[in-house]
């Protein structure tokens, strides 16, 4: 907290109802309301913004890049304390208006947007992987189906994902388990379950193949 620049009081706090009681009572103590202004980190500052919001207190919610520029003219060191005073510091310098208030239900669905957005980064890092593994054990399983995708294709991945499997497995239990997938019937079953075992030969005859290779 600074007035004319100067350091009026400086401490540590939760980030949880009780750190938030104190700065209140601290808030209070100006009148007009102070300037605020703090780095937007996610989920760690969605409690403070919250907080303000609910009582009033207007403030400026700087994006970590636009920060980082603004303040490489003061930062002599990188920690979180020194950070805070070069903020407030900075205030008066840049002068910057208070951040525009969306109403809740755009903030609900940008935060929305950015969890699906976050999930669908997850799930793309996620099948990368998974096809970096089957690269190694069963690469031919991706020709399966007309795409390697779709739920049908995951779950024989889930239950094949080596021709070794295929292979003990046989005809028979293959067609039954596929047959207890949804949306897969009889004959559907049926033609997996030959794809399967065709797919599987041919990726023990190049595993043979390269073995033979090497020696």
């Amino acid at each position: 907290m600074l007035v004319n620049q100067q350091v009026l009081k400086e401490y540590e706090l939760p980030n949880n109802l009780l750190g938030f009681k104190q700065l209140l009572a601290d808030l209070q103590t100006f009148n007009p309301h102070p300037e605020i202004v703090f780095e937007a980190t996610g989920v760690y500052s969605r409690r403070l913004q919250a907080f303000l919001d609910q009582h009033g207190y207007r403030y400026v919610m700087l994006n970590p890049l636009k920060a980082k520029q603004q303040l490489a003219q003061f930062r002599l060191s990188k920690t979180d304390r020194h950070d805070a005073y070069q903020l407030a510091k900075s205030q008066y310098l840049y002068r910057r208006a208070p951040t525009y208030l969306q109403s809740p239900i755009y903030q609900q669905l940008g935060s929305l947007s950015h969890f699906y957005a976050q999930l669908t980064r997850d799930l793309v890092s996620a099948k990368n992987r998974l096809h970096r593994v089957l690269q190694l054990t069963f690469p031919e399983l991706e020709q399966l189906l007309s795409s390697p995708r779709g739920l049908t294709y995951w779950r024989c991945v889930k239950l094949f994902p080596h021709p070794s499997l295929v292979q003990q497995a046989g005809q028979p239990a293959i067609v039954a388990a596929l047959c207890k997938l949804k949306g897969v019937g009889p004959a559907k079953a049926a033609n997996l379950t030959k794809r399967l075992l065709n797919l599987a030969a041919l990726s023990a005859s190049a595993v043979a193949s390269t073995a033979f290779e090497n020696e």
